[in-house]
């Protein structure tokens, strides 16, 4: 069974939610860079506190990077020729490529 609840830690609304899982792990996830926790039975409240207390200088760096990186692309990126995307964590140029049948979009 899953409970996930809020905690105030520094200046961030972390999501905690409690798993059947040994360890403690804490993710920023996109858009907005939400913090979330994921944590076992074992750690107490004070424990998952200390840990989001120890990481915060990783917790707003992951933060400002994904900020650029939302900043820099569009929310619906326009597929035309010269476009830039996102696509696994790095942006592409796109090459549209006219042809007969087969066209394409090559990443440059």
């Amino acid at each position: 069974m899953t409970v996930t609840r809020d905690m105030e830690v520094a200046d961030l609304s972390v999501a905690i939610e409690r798993k059947a899982i040994r360890h403690c792990y804490i993710r920023v996830t996109s858009p907005g860079g939400a913090v979330r926790v994921s944590a076992g039975p074992a750690y107490s409240d004070t424990a998952i506190r200390a840990l989001v207390e120890s990481r915060l200088p990783w917790i707003r760096a992951q933060r400002e990077r994904l900020q650029r990186r939302e900043e820099a692309m569009p929310a619906e990126p326009v597929l035309s020729d010269g476009a830039r995307v996102a696509f696994r964590g790095a942006v592409h140029s796109l090459r549209i490529v006219p042809g007969r049948g087969n066209g394409g979009v090559r990443c440059v």
